[in-house]
């Protein structure tokens, strides 16, 4: 056996003696060097080839000499560097693969999932954390990461002793030919000895086969509008949304899908419009940010139009959209429409336009819409004092009294009162007044009409609703003496709508 970098010293001396044991290997030029320290003071390195162990797995072990000597010795291992690995491996989401290998088949517009298992484990080892691990994975060219980048970076963060982690990412193939597609990420930490470790992954191949694409394409658009400022807004499909104000935050959803099998849309252009003086807080594509020097804004006489250019989507792609943007302060709209439409070429380069749904804004009326109805409180041969009289059934539920809109946005609490400012005069002769007056029952109770009484009131956040009331309560008419003179008697009470109370 051939020693390197002898070390005289005394070893007979009834004393623990502490020897660190570093090795270092340099996948770049594919060496290793193995360096010794003896309490403290460095003994020497050493460097080597990789390839002298083989295939081979390499294990720490320990060998001494005392030449003619003899002596009883004790060996503690402390602090083995451990051995972290990193796995890499992939399945077809598109075909529905859902086991992971190390190798896959795939056509252009599949998307793809790469799964990372970082281990570190403890054969050989005693206990070291791998710190601050990340993954990073270059992709080649013919994939693409779900942000539309060629790299991936993962953080891990770190690693415990024989512990495991898991990662997982999104990919698509952007390569239409026949070919291999080879990759291998890389991992990278930091434990006691080294810092930092990177280690590669095994190799994971992806079979890409050309698709002919010879069929129309047939692309489907759904669109959503949602008010953030004012979420309860908007109908059941989420196409129009009511209430709007200046200020309000609005975001569009739109999302073009081409659905038919071995079809390609290519040099497509998306177009839809906002509101002028709207500012434009942020437009997402795929879930990756677009600047705004990146999209076309134009003044046109529908606010403006915005466009998105060089749209390829073969079979199977989806393009979503998602636009964040607050209305000016004052709208100059009461109703505001806009009909997202995409054009480009079909398969084999005729023109191709598909439109999508129309996205409405209606700005909010805030106000209350009150329309007292006409009380009738019927044809009577002779009146008695005394007498109570019913309102007929038009005013009796379930018909309303009072017919109320309340379209604020905000509800406030309000009341409604009713007061009689007038007799019950005859039409025809002003001077004939009726001996009657109007009394308000709620419950047990009945309130002159004189001085005005409350007959509806809402709390902070209620709506407005119409007025409605049974036979026996609200607005009842007491005759006061009798009387049998003929005629057709009218007064009009006075209604009320009260902010706050």
């Amino acid at each position: 056996m051939k020693h390197y970098n002898f070390f005289h010293t005394n070893l007979d001396d009834k004393k623990w003696h502490q020897v660190i044991v570093t090795w270092q290997p340099n996948l770049t030029d594919q060496t290793g060097t193995i360096s010794t320290e003896f309490d403290g003071a460095e003994v020497g390195d050493h460097t080597v080839p990789l390839s002298r162990f083989g295939n081979s797995d390499v294990y720490w072990g320990f060998t001494g000499s005392t030449g003619a000597e003899q002596m009883l010795s004790a060996v503690a291992y402390t602090q083995v560097i451990q051995q972290p690995t990193l796995e890499k491996q992939v399945r077809n989401l598109t075909k529905g693969e859902t086991a992971y290998t190390d190798h896959t088949d795939a056509e252009a517009g599949d998307e793809l999932e790469f799964k990372f298992t970082v281990a570190n484990s403890k054969v050989n080892g005693i206990g070291n954390t791998w710190q601050d691990v990340s993954i990073k994975d270059a992709l080649p060219a013919g994939l693409l990461a779900e942000d539309g980048n060629q790299t991936i970076k993962i953080p891990v963060g770190d690693v415990g002793v024989d512990g495991t982690v898991t990662k997982t990412v999104k990919v698509r193939v952007d390569k239409n030919e026949d070919t291999t597609l080879i990759n291998t990420a890389e991992a990278t930490g930091s434990n006691y000895y080294v810092n930092p470790v990177t280690l590669p992954s095994n190799d994971v191949r992806v079979n890409v086969k050309k698709t002919e694409f010879t069929k129309p394409v047939k692309l489907t658009m759904t669109d959503q509008i949602v008010d953030e400022t004012y979420p309860d807004s908007h109908n059941a499909t989420q196409t129009e949304v009511d209430d709007v104000a200046g200020g309000d935050k609005i975001d569009y959803t739109i999302t073009v899908a081409n659905t038919a099998a071995q079809s390609k849309f290519t040099g497509g252009k998306l177009t839809f419009d906002v509101p002028k003086d709207a500012t434009i807080n942020s437009l997402v594509v795929n879930d990756m940010p677009v600047p705004a020097g990146w999209y076309e804004n134009k003044a046109t006489a529908n606010g403006q139009q915005i466009g998105i250019t060089d749209i390829d989507l073969i079979s199977g792609d989806t393009l979503a959209i998602k636009v964040h943007l607050t209305l000016p302060k004052k709208v100059t709209f009461d109703r505001y429409t806009t009909t997202p439409k995409i054009v480009g070429n079909d398969t084999d380069q005729s023109a191709y336009t598909a439109t999508g749904d129309p996205l409405t804004m209606v700005v909010a009326d805030d106000t209350i819409s009150f329309s007292p109805q006409d009380i009738n409180f019927g044809a009577h041969p002779t009146l008695q004092a005394g007498m109570v009289l019913d309102r007929t059934a038009e005013t009796t539920a379930p018909n309303a009294v009072v017919k109320i809109s309340d379209e604020r946005r905000t509800k406030t609490p309000v009341s409604v009162t009713v007061k009689a400012v007038e007799p019950f005069r005859e039409i025809d002769n002003s001077t004939a007044q009726l001996p009657a007056h109007l009394l308000f029952y709620h419950g047990s109770a009945a309130d002159a009409v004189t001085q005005g009484v409350e007959i509806a009131k809402t709390t902070d956040g209620q709506t407005l609703t119409d007025v409605v009331w049974q036979q026996n309560e609200g607005l009842r008419l007491h005759v006061d003496g009798s009387t049998n003179q003929p005629g057709e008697y009218r007064t009009q009470p006075e209604w009320q709508v009260n902010m706050g109370y």
